[in-house]
């Protein structure tokens, strides 16, 4: 587990309350690159003390540094915006920092243990479109894909949004229409929205 906090003090302290069946480092927010690459990474806190354009990029940084990780940010102002720009930027939650500290300990050490079947978000409607695409085997980064595509992205874009490749981007489009038994990507998003994997867009059916 890795904590990416600015202030030492800060960062140090969230480090050992989180440590305690998990190896815990923390760092500056270098976006974990002074990490030793042979240090495996489950989980990450990034601690945000204000919203930017640096915000985003470190947590683009972060995710292409970890892909396998999952990713918590706890920042001082939280709204529907920020939140929906961070999932868009990789996140799997988001907190504000007047949570109970327990919450988003508990999310952590959930999220940190790779035989978990459920990843709970910090909101209902992101915690079902989650559960929906587990149970479509849709991963975690096809469905940031398919959001991406969902918000008018193309391909290249998102592929650039989210740090990757524009061949492993579409071959997460591939692995989208497989998954959902679509052809195309018009019917992609149909489906998915229907699906409730989309709630920006539409509420799940029942």
């Amino acid at each position: 587990m890795l904590v990416v906090e600015s202030e030492r003090a800060t960062r140090d302290c969230l480090a050992i309350a989180i440590a305690t069946d998990a190896a815990v480092a923390s760092v500056n927010s270098s976006a974990g690159h002074d990490v030793d690459d042979e240090v495996e990474v489950d989980a990450v806190l990034y601690s945000i003390h204000a919203p930017g354009a640096d915000v985003t990029d470190t947590t683009r940084r972060l995710v292409q540094r970890f892909p396998q990780a999952r990713l918590v940010v706890l920042a001082a102002y939280v709204d529907a915006r920020f939140g929906h720009v961070m999932t868009n930027a990789g996140a799997h939650a988001v907190f504000p920092t007047s949570s109970p500290l327990d919450r988003v300990f508990t999310e952590l050490l959930t999220l940190h243990r790779r035989d978990e079947a459920v990843i709970e978000h910090s909101t209902t409607r992101d915690h079902a479109a989650v559960v929906r695409a587990a149970h479509l085997s849709v991963t975690p980064r096809q469905h940031q894909v398919l959001r991406h595509l969902a918000a008018g992205s193309t391909p290249d874009q998102t592929a650039r949004a989210l740090g990757i490749q524009l061949d492993t981007c579409r071959d997460h489009i591939k692995s989208l229409r497989r998954a959902l038994d679509v052809t195309n990507t018009v019917e992609l998003l149909v489906v998915a929205a229907h699906a409730g994997l989309l709630p920006e867009l539409t509420r799940p059916l029942p």
